[in-house]
């Protein structure tokens, strides 16, 4: 009975060991997977950061060489001075590898013009003022940040755009927009100079200037969006002197006078936003540099980078 007894406790010993093993390897297992999801996922973020980067050190070579035909006073199809694709994608234009991308992924870069922008740093406090879409609270903020010389704190320039966010009670809707209507980021900037591109600025944007008459910025804009009728495709035009803008807008006096003082016809600031998705957009990494065109060079002031929804 005894010996019995001894062996019924050693297979139970044995069982045991047997159970805590199968535990301990099925633990190890897991945590080999768990390991080799994480590593895989971490290159899935690699490349598509990779790709974000290469789409927009694209937009920026882009934006270079229309620096170039514009020396060379080649026009493009839109009447109007050499312009490139506002949403371009590098896959269709086999700038990338389909099999670098991913079945059912994307990399597209956008470029847009920072000085149909009001300049949170630089526009006149007279244009600030008109524009209501920022109100009265921001607008009052905005300018106590920037200074005057007069009082004891020194100007803080904003440094980027998401800034106006902290000055007042704003949420997504103010900065993203809603039912139709632009949000502020699609409306100020950080960079820019004291005078607005009227060949790029929104109708919100052009309402900001002093003095001009709703019917003139009806007939630019009208005149902009070509034949067709509609902003932002291939039929746009643009004005490439105030005289061409008087003759064809029937524009003068005062109006032709303000339009000299607060607004500009070519830009020197631009956002070049690259994207990349993975694994059917799980995902998302973003490239996003800032660029001043000077003479024939674009230089890239501001780069920033990282995961989208992670």
């Amino acid at each position: 009975m005894q010996r019995h007894g001894e062996r019924g406790f050693v297979l139970v010993v044995v069982l045991g060991v047997l159970v805590l093993m199968t535990v301990l390897a099925l633990g190890f297992a897991r945590r080999a997977l768990l390991e080799r999801r994480a590593a895989a996922l971490s290159m899935e973020h690699a490349i598509a950061m990779a790709n974000a980067r290469g789409a927009a050190q694209r937009g920026v070579a882009d934006l270079r060489n229309r620096t170039v035909l514009e020396g060379l006073g080649k026009p493009n199809s839109r009447g109007g001075p050499p312009t490139w694709k506002e949403h371009a994608d590098p896959v269709s234009d086999e700038l990338f590898d389909k099999e670098e991308v991913g079945e059912n992924d994307t990399v597209n870069y956008v470029i847009e013009d920072l000085d149909g922008h009001i300049s949170m740093n630089l526009s006149p406090e007279e244009v600030l003022d008109k524009a209501k879409f920022l109100g009265v609270g921001v607008i009052s903020k905005i300018v106590d940040r920037r200074g005057d010389g007069r009082g004891s704190n020194p100007p803080t320039p904003f440094l980027v755009t998401e800034e106006i966010m902290t000055l007042d009670n704003l949420d997504d809707e103010d900065w993203y927009g809603e039912d139709g209507k632009p949000g502020l980021r699609d409306l100020v900037s950080a960079w820019g100079d004291n005078r607005i591109n009227i060949n790029t600025a929104s109708e919100e944007v052009l309402n900001a200037v002093p003095s001009l008459g709703r019917g003139v910025i009806n007939d630019i804009v009208s005149r902009r969006r070509g034949p067709d009728g509609k902003l932002n495709t291939d039929d746009d035009l643009y004005f490439t002197s105030f005289s061409e803008l008087s003759e064809q807008c029937d524009v003068g006096g005062s109006d032709i006078t303000t339009l000299i003082r607060y607004c500009k016809l070519n830009s020197r600031f631009f956002t070049i936003t690259g994207v990349a998705t993975r694994m059917q957009g799980k995902v998302r990494a973003f490239c996003e540099a800032t660029v001043e065109v000077r003479g024939d060079k674009a230089i890239v002031l501001q780069w920033r980078e990282g995961p989208i929804g992670s």
